[in-house]
This record gives C-alpha cells, sequence and structure tokens, in this order.
C-alpha cells in the first residue's frame, strides 16, 4: 500500500491499486483508527482538492466517528 497524504496524528490517505482508504485517528483518552475506503466520488474529490479534502474528511469522521463504524475496513 502507499500513502499519498500523512498528517501526522491526525490522518493517512493510503493506496491500493485502484482504492483508496483514509485512516483518520480517533479519540481523546484512548485513541483508536478507522480506516473508510473512499467511493469514487470521493476520490475524484481528492484529485480535484488534494490534502484540503483528506483534512476535511478526517475531520468529519472524527466528530462523528459512530457514523462511519460501518463502513469501516478491516487492515
Amino acid at each position: 500500500m502507499e500513502c499519498l497524504e500523512k498528517e501526522n496524528w491526525c490522518y493517512r490517505l493510503l493506496r491500493d491499486d485502484e482504492k483508496y482508504y483514509l485512516e483518520v485517528l480517533c479519540g481523546s483518552v484512548a485513541l483508536y483508527e478507522i480506516r473508510v475506503q473512499l467511493s469514487k466520488s470521493e476520490i475524484n474529490e481528492y484529485i480535484k482538492y488534494g490534502k484540503i479534502f483528506c483534512t476535511k474528511k478526517a475531520e468529519e469522521v472524527r466528530k462523528n466517528p459512530q457514523n462511519f463504524i460501518n463502513m469501516k475496513v478491516d487492515e
């Protein structure tokens, strides 16, 4: 897997062939990661906006991790 973008203590954007994954560090006292696979439209947003997209999407996941639990991808 290739790391395309990285913000320490925040997120990593990974690519595995055609699939893109955003790993987001969540929590306050206990830290945990949520890895979600990006949809085609989200990939296009990343291509268009780059790191800005990653930062906004990571913030969305971090603020409401319960909304992304069902989308979580195992490593």
